[in-house]
């Protein structure tokens, strides 16, 4: 597939114009065959509810018609019971006249509750088979090849049970009085309205007659049920009829009963059996048994199923018809095909139109395109100017095409102009480049050689400014050593003078501790004489017993004890004298010791203080070498810095020197390319045409 890229103006419009038309004629064409074929398929289900409603309505005719007849005889039997009933023949003869009136019905019948007619049920009780053995009114009027007879109500096998009764009939069950065979009377008397019997197969004169009963419940003024009348109606004629019909051609209808069972089917054999509700929606049979109109689809297939009113007994019956939706969008499909034909005939007009009337507009694009492909190659003539026909978006593109060569040949006169120049400026500026090239080389050359000097005298100062500054920090360490030093002195010194205070108040003790033992002393020398005293007045007391004799030897006891007491103390006061006395001696010499010590003392605190203040002479000596050693080494620092920062400017002349150099080789190679646009843009304007 070709590139979008590649592709001409022509095809681009062309293409996405018909994408778009395309797109817009489907969409339009779609939406009129959605739109054609919803209203053909409503205007189907239209017609084909119409013709359901038809059907319907044939068929309701038909019952309606032939419920008549029930009701007529139920308001006849009602109106007798008020004025008086006649003899059950005279019944007879009348609902045979009624029959013939309507050849639709097989039979006419009514039967009676048990004396509900005249009260003679008794008096008829051998009138078999037209009585059951109980007597009961129950008339059954048929019709048999061609004419109208009366017939039992009771079928063979209902006659064959009720013979044994004849003579018995307190035993007899009607059949009637029971679901099943008897529904045509049992139904209505429990429902006690009208009521429409489903589809059943009955004997008829000897025959198996597929018929529904159409039953009218009889009751007097009261509302009391009495019995039933009731016509049958066959069923053959309906599925000959209706059941024979062919919807649109090709559809059938069917008949549906109230419970479900089909009266008329598709197929006969179907008839009289009850549909399966699986092959219909859900809900499909009680929507029947309400009266509602029901319509689907389903396999491809449309189903309409309308309601038919059974009188008044408000059972029902549906008719449906089924016919293919095929045939009933028939028409939309034609519709739709057409459109879509017309649709195609009408994309092609409009693209062949399109495509002559781009060729026509495209020619002056063309011109244009192969006017700009020319200057664009480098070869056009800029003296050229395109023709202008009219005034829309291309004649204004050529004219502003035209104006732009103008502009075009204009700018590239002064090109040329300018190039010229450029050459010319560019060789003179040859020469001063390459002088100036030369001499930045010889300078950075120099500079280069400069800077290593500087740098080498950088090294020797910083060498310098480091050793000042080793010197500096060993300097700080001993001055540092030096005030910790003077610090311990003075602690010591302080430490010798605290000692030499505590030696005097030593030695002062000791002198009081002398003085005291002095004083102890005296005190036992006292002590010593009072004793003494005592020794003698205890020798006196002794002397003055002896001479009291008796009398006295108590007293005697007393003084040898006080003597005794005198003596030792006397011991006591010589020994306590003699250890103060070793104390004293003590003392003296522990005082001797302490002078001493006091006097040794004092010369270390006279030392310490001299130490001191060697010390405080130290350290002021240390702290104004370090001020001295600072200044030094700050000076080399900032003399390393100066040198450094000479270094690195000498390094950026060297540097900027070098750059100069490689600008100016810049230049100079940029004068050598000047020089070679200059020419190239002589070739190029060369080759336009101005």
């Amino acid at each position: 597939m070709l590139h979008l890229s590649r592709m001409s103006l022509r095809t681009k419009i062309l293409l996405f114009t018909t994408v778009a038309i395309v797109i817009g004629f489907s969409a339009m064409i779609l939406i009129i065959a959605s739109n054609a074929y919803q209203s053909a398929k409503a205007q189907g289900l239209l017609r084909l509810q119409e013709q359901a409603r038809a059907y319907a309505d044939q068929v309701e005719g038909q019952f309606t018609a032939a419920y008549q007849l029930p009701i007529n005889l139920a308001l006849a039997m009602t109106g007798m019971q008020a004025t008086g009933v006649p003899e059950r023949k005279v019944l007879d003869n009348v609902m045979m006249s009624m029959l013939a009136s309507q050849p639709l019905a097989s039979g006419l019948y009514m039967v009676w509750e048990p004396n509900a007619l005249d009260g003679k049920d008794d008096g008829y009780r051998q009138d078999w088979p037209k009585h059951d053995p109980t007597g009961r009114y129950t008339p059954y009027i048929v019709r048999s090849e061609g004419k109208i007879i009366q017939d039992t109500l009771l079928g063979s096998t209902q006659k064959a049970a009720a013979e044994p009764f004849r003579n018995n009939p307190q035993q007899y069950t009607a059949p009637y009085e029971s679901a099943g065979w008897g529904d045509f009377y049992y139904v209505p008397k429990q429902r006690q309205q009208d009521t429409v019997t489903e589809p059943t197969s009955y004997d008829v004169n000897g025959q198996q007659v597929l018929l529904s009963s159409l039953v009218v419940a009889i009751k007097n003024a009261a509302g009391q049920f009495l019995g039933v009348a009731a016509v049958d109606l066959p069923l053959a004629s309906l599925q000959a009829s209706i059941g024979q019909a062919k919807p649109f051609g090709v559809g059938h209808v069917s008949l549906i009963s109230n419970a479900g069972l089909y009266v008329v089917a598709p197929d006969a054999a179907n008839a009289g059996k009850k549909l399966n509700e699986a092959d219909f929606p859900a809900g499909f049979m009680t929507d029947l048994r309400a009266g509602k109109a029901v319509h689907f689809e389903r396999d491809g297939l449309l189903y309409e199923y309308q309601p038919i009113k059974m009188g008044n007994s408000q059972q029902p019956w549906s008719v449906g018809v089924v016919v293919p939706e095929s045939v009933v969008v028939a028409e939309a499909v034609s519709v739709r095909n057409w459109a879509i034909v017309v649709g195609l005939i009408a994309i092609i007009l409009i693209v062949a139109v399109l495509s002559v009337v781009l060729n026509v507009l495209i020619a002056p694009l063309r011109r244009l395109a192969v006017a700009m492909e020319e200057v664009s190659s480098g070869q056009g003539d800029l003296t050229r100017q395109l023709p202008i026909h009219g005034q829309d978006e291309i004649g204004r593109t050529a004219q502003a095409f035209n104006q732009f060569v103008v502009t075009l040949r204009g700018m590239f006169l002064d090109v040329r102009s300018q190039s010229e120049a450029v050459s010319h400026a560019s060789q003179q500026l040859a020469g001063p480049a390459e002088t100036v090239k030369t001499s930045s080389i010889h300078q950075a050359e120099a500079a280069t050689s400069t800077a290593a000097s500087v740098e080498e005298v950088t090294v020797s100062i910083q060498h310098i400014a480091d050793s000042a500054h080793d010197f500096e920090q060993t300097a700080r360490e001993t001055g540092k050593e030096t005030s910790a030093s003077q610090f311990k002195v003075d602690e010591v010194a302080k430490e010798i003078a605290q000692i030499h205070e505590t030696m005097a108040h030593l030695v002062a003790s000791m002198q009081s501790l002398n003085t005291q033992s002095l004083q102890v002393n005296q005190i036992v020398q006292t002590i010593k004489e009072i004793a003494d005293q005592t020794n003698l007045l205890a020798l006196n007391a002794a002397i003055e017993a002896a001479r009291a004799g008796d009398m006295g030897r108590g007293f005697a006891v007393v003084a040898d004890e006080v003597r005794k007491l005198a003596g030792r103390s006397g011991e006591a006061t010589i020994e306590i004298s003699k250890i103060v006395n070793t104390i004293q001696g003590e003392i003296h010499k522990a005082g001797d010791h302490m002078q001493v010590t006091q006097q040794q003392v004092g010369a270390s605190v006279q030392l310490s203080r001299q130490a001191a203040e060697s010390m405080n002479t130290v350290r002021a000596g240390t702290e104004q070498m370090l001020v001295n050693i600072g200044d030094i080494a700050n000076a080399t620092r900032e003399q390393a810095a100066a040198s450094t920062d000479i270094a690195q400017n000498i390094e950026t002349i060297s540097n900027m020197s070098q750059r100069n150099s490689d600008a100016m080789s810049e230049v100079g190679a940029s004068v050598k390319d000047l020089e070679q646009m200059a020419l190239h843009l002589k070739t190029i304007v060369s080759g336009f045409k101005l």
